[in-house]
Parts: structure tokens; sequence; C-alpha cells
């Protein structure tokens, strides 16, 4: 695991933003040379890691156990705590990187902030309320699955979006990633 994110870090990431964004506003990347929005990086980050983490998925395959007759057995969640505080570092810390890409390519850096945290409280608030119907399948640790999907989602927008679409980006992005992961259970 530590070598493929050295690797992912190391490697992958540097060259695929550098191939969309580039180094300057004189020399931009070749992506954004032939019109590419993409201020938040979804290009270079979401389509890079997705796959990636597919590609590991595949190779690594299930938990052992995981799909065995009776009660797939769950991952420990003692340390929701810090897991939920790593989430929410890391939604503050997509708003700076989103305002970072977009330089003068789009709307002012308070839009994007805003736009940025309105789509994480989307996906939150639709896993909160997934967690309240249906407690017996959405467990607490859901709340960062949903949170990261509102991010996920409006990356792509977030200079553009009005930001009465942010939450509603958020919140469909969250419902998604919670019907996926049902699914990706279901077909093992």
């Amino acid at each position: 695991y530590a070598a493929l994110i050295g690797v992912f870090a190391g490697i992958v990431f540097p060259l695929a933003l550098h191939w969309v964004a580039g180094g300057s506003a004189e020399s931009p990347g070749v992506m954004f040379a032939i019109g590419l929005v993409d201020p938040a990086g979804a290009a270079a980050i979401h389509i890079a890691g997705g796959a990636a983490a597919l590609a590991a998925a595949i190779v690594v395959g299930p938990r052992i156990g995981r799909f065995e007759p009776g009660r797939a057995p769950a991952i420990q969640n003692q340390a929701f705590p810090f897991a939920a505080l790593g989430a929410v570092l890391l939604w503050l810390g997509w708003t700076g990187f989103a305002v970072l890409l977009a330089g003068d390519r789009g709307a002012g850096s308070a839009m994007i902030v805003t736009s940025m945290l309105l789509a994480g409280a989307g996906g939150v608030l639709s896993a909160f309320v997934a967690t309240q119907v249906r407690p017996d399948i959405f467990t607490p640790p859901h709340l960062i699955h949903g949170l990261v999907a509102g991010c996920v989602a409006l990356s792509t927008g977030a200079s553009q979006a009005p930001l009465w679409a942010a939450p509603v980006v958020g919140a469909f992005a969250g419902v998604a990633v919670l019907g996926l992961g049902l699914g990706l259970r279901r077909w093992r």
C-alpha cells in the first residue's frame, strides 16, 4: 500500500497534474491550452486516482472472508473520530486546492470556497438522512463517504456552478456513492 501511494504521489500525480495545468499562465498545460476547464483538477486527480484505485482493487481483490456465507465482517471503526477529523481537514484543504488550480480562469476565490463547502455539506446531509432512514445499512462512517463524494462531484465545476447548485450536486453524489457501495457489496 505504501509503495503504491509513493509511486502515485511521486510520479503519476505530478505528471498528470502538469499535463493538465502546466507550469504557468504563459505556458499552460496541454489540456488547458486546448480549452479544458478543470479548475479543481478533476481530470488530473480523480481520473488518475480512480484508475489507480480500480487497478489496485482488481489486483488485491476483496478482503478475506468478506463474502463468505452469513454476515460480512465489518471493518472495525474504532478510529472513526480520527477518520472524521481527517475528512474535515481534507474538505478544507480541498477548497484551497480548488482555488489554487482555478487561478484567474474562473470565478473568484470566495465563490469556489463557498461552492466546495456547500457541496461537501450536501453530501454529508444526504448521507446523514440515509443513516436515519436505514440505520441497519448505513452507519456514521458513511457520512465520510458522502462528504468526499460531494466534493469530488463538484470539483470540476466549482468555479462555474451557481451557489444553489453546489449542495444539490453534493447531495446527489452522497446518495450515489451510498447506492453504488450497496451495489458493489451485492455484486461482490
